[in-house]
């Protein structure tokens, strides 16, 4: 029973991709890959992996550029004062 398709999970798991995927597409700040959504319908198991693929390589290449200047970005925002927070030892 584990091993049979079972075309209402299929479904699901379709939606919450394309659904997923567009949800990523909306917080890009710049265009990452070459395409605008992720196209289901018509598309075997392979195809879509591939679709999938042509994001993830130029997604991971932002990661790490991103994860590069995180510390820098981090050390700047440790030193600027925090306006809206309490002294230690100070009723606020």
């Amino acid at each position: 029973d584990f091993l049979q398709p079972d075309g209402e999970r299929a479904a699901w798991c379709s939606r919450a991709a394309s659904g997923l995927f567009a949800w990523g597409k909306q917080l890009e700040t710049r265009p990452i890959g070459p395409l605008d959504q992720l196209l289901l319908a018509g598309f075997d198991d392979e195809q879509v992996w591939q679709m999938l693929e042509l994001r993830n390589k130029p997604m991971l290449r932002y990661v790490k550029t991103a994860s590069r200047r995180l510390p820098s970005a981090l050390d700047r925002e440790l030193e600027r004062p925090a306006l809206d927070e309490p002294r230690l030892g100070h009723a606020g």
